[in-house]
């Protein structure tokens, strides 16, 4: 069964082609055999949904990966584990999963074995320092953190005794289709026949039963087709045991269609650099873009280098809070980046971050759904966004977050400028607009993170909530932003399984009507469960100043309506030709 994956056809096989800006012609010339599909689309956002279209539209996630993830290498032991797991609860830093490296699974990682391995490593089972209890201590994680756990993967074996077997079997790879040190390669197995994944489902299973809830699969990019054939054994796999719940993975790299499995994807390897983080925005659209829209990074770098700079992980902890994954992640001689080990006054400006991710929940979640349904990118560039900007064509370092468009910090200096395309904007938690196109330039301090949204904007905010079972702690905000008509499509789902796809969603549509100074909603579906939100207020913001109502029942349907100012205040707009960023309010990020 092909199941829609890429197929070893033909290992030579290549094409270049070439588009010439001047004549419009597009040449290519190829060898082998392969299928081409060209898509012509009058823009990228409908070419970006003739894409998805093509090679599956990007299933939602669990609920509980659009929290936060803390990951490292080098955990030493279970007391160390329980003890970062307490001091998140402890310090109030919302977390929903941690992730072990090679120390969940084995005393000694695998780079200097030789092509037949060594009987003294361990390829499935668990180290006895991190998990002597493997399943009392994850299902004791869950019920006291609420924390789900993912183990890290590699594609290849370790173990001499294991090796021998699946070289019998014929379930390792050809190393000479594969690139990287002959002492690795040679250890490779080839998960695109299904009895390599079936024997590796096998000896996974345990993992399962134990309570790991999602995997970490790194390393697979000696070839073209390891990254997606690994995920459909894990997705089997999971199938057999629980045929309705999400899978869950996340990779360092991929091939098109892989989001369809419930695959997210990382950008590789960072160093704790400020050039880094700069190219973190770009990255990420551009993966998304080619197939893989849940993207994170390794957030405050994974590589460490000789100065620990604790405003760099700050100022990365701000990119992720707009990221479809947030994640930190550190090398086993770096600092981790968990907040309370970079200072006090930092770590409450990344608990302020954590705590805004966590408000956007039902924003993200959303988002998450209308993917899926539509092929539209969660994370769009501005080129997407606004494509007849020429301007906004060449940035690579704001994007838009649905319908929040983000300019970070991403240098060392606070002077930022943010170009902001046609269109009237408040910046975010603000009453004063902004007259675009226009660039503004001025400071952010370590606290603050540009974000802007349009006249009309539809913000659904949770509480704030120290983990994704806690929802819906309380009732939802929604923030208006005036001066025009908005809509935005809540969506609400068990979190956990697939029944999503069967149409068992519950959907409320959320309408703004400017000229009746009126928020309406209509409600239709399932009943959602106890997670999902019974009460709404309204906050408008508007030039004039900030009205908040008082909290209705969310039932299927009605509506809020705010009153007249008492006195309407002109909006600020900025100038032709540009703005001090420092004239307009600075828009904090605390929840």
């Amino acid at each position: 069964k092909n199941d829609g994956g890429p197929t070893r056809q033909d290992p030579k096989a290549h094409m270049n082609l070439v588009y010439s800006l001047g004549s419009g012609n597009i040449t290519w010339w190829y060898r082998g055999a392969f299928e081409l599909y060209l898509m012509p689309a009058p823009t990228m956002e409908r070419g970006a949904q003739a894409y998805f279209s093509l090679i599956g539209a990007p299933r939602v996630l669990p609920r509980y990966a659009f929290g936060f993830t803390a990951s490292r290498w080098g955990w030493k032991d279970k007391d160390d584990i329980e003890r970062v797991l307490s001091t998140f609860r402890e310090g109030g830093y919302p977390v929903d999963a941690f992730i072990v490296d090679f120390e969940f699974f084995t005393t000694f990682n695998d780079y200097d074995l030789g092509p037949g391995g060594s009987s003294l490593y361990q390829d499935f089972g668990f180290n006895k320092a991190t998990f002597p209890t493997p399943k009392q201590q994850l299902s004791a994680y869950k019920d006291t953190y609420h924390v789900r756990m993912g183990g890290i993967r590699k594609p290849r074996l370790g173990n001499d005794d294991l090796l021998r077997e699946a070289r019998r079997a014929g379930y390792t790879a050809d190393a000479s289709l594969l690139r990287g040190p002959e002492h690795i390669r040679k250890r490779w197995l080839n998960f695109s026949h299904a009895d390599t994944r079936a024997w590796y489902g096998q000896h996974l299973k345990p993992y399962l039963d134990a309570g790991v809830d999602f995997w970490w699969n790194d390393e697979g990019e000696a070839d073209y087709y390891t990254f997606y054939w690994w995920n459909v054994a894990e997705r089997d796999l999971l199938q057999r045991k629980d045929p309705v719940r999400r899978f869950f993975s996340l990779n360092r790299a991929f091939t098109p269609g892989m989001a369809r499995l419930g695959a997210a994807v990382w950008t590789g390897d960072l160093a704790h650099l400020w050039e880094h983080l700069a190219r973190t925005p770009g990255n990420m659209l551009k993966w998304a873009l080619a197939g893989a829209p849940y993207v994170t990074c390794d957030i405050g770098g994974f590589l460490p280098t000789i100065r620990e700079d604790p405003d760099l992980v700050v100022r990365w902890y701000q990119v992720g809070v707009f990221m479809p994954i947030m994640r930190v992640h550190s090398m086993i001689n770096a600092k981790p980046r968990f907040p309370w080990l970079w200072g006090e006054t930092h770590a409450k400006v990344m608990r302020q971050a954590l705590e805004l991710r966590y408000r956007l929940l039902p924003y993200h979640y959303s988002l998450a759904h209308a993917m899926y349904s539509t092929g539209k990118l969660w994370t769009q560039p501005l080129a997407m966004a606004f494509p007849s900007d020429i301007d906004a064509a060449a940035i690579s370092t704001q994007w838009m977050d649905g319908e929040l468009l983000v300019a970070p910090v991403l240098h060392p200096s606070s002077r930022k400028e943010v170009y902001l395309p046609a269109g009237e904007w408040y910046a975010l938690n603000n009453t004063i607009i902004t007259q675009g196109p226009s660039r503004l330039q001025g400071g952010a301090e370590l606290s603050e993170v540009p974000v802007f949204v349009r006249r009309g904007t539809v913000l659904p905010l949770a509480p704030v909530v120290q983990h994704t079972d806690a929802l819906p702690g309380g009732a939802l905000e929604v923030q208006v932003y005036g001066g025009a008509d908005g809509v935005f499509k809540l969506v609400e789902d068990d979190g956990a399984t697939t029944a999503y796809e069967s149409g068992e969603v519950r959907s409320t549509r959320l309408a703004w009507d400017d000229a009746r100074r009126t928020l309406s909603w209509t409600t239709r579906g399932a009943d959602a469960g106890p997670q999902a939100f019974r009460e709404l207020f309204v906050t408008l913001f508007e030039p004039s100043g900030v009205q908040r109502s008082s909290v209705h029942p969310l039932g299927q349907s009605g509506s809020v309506r705010l009153r007249e100012p008492a006195s309407k205040t002109k909006a600020f707009l900025s100038p032709e030709g540009g703005a001090s960023f420092d004239s307009i309010a600075k828009p904090h990020i605390q929840g």
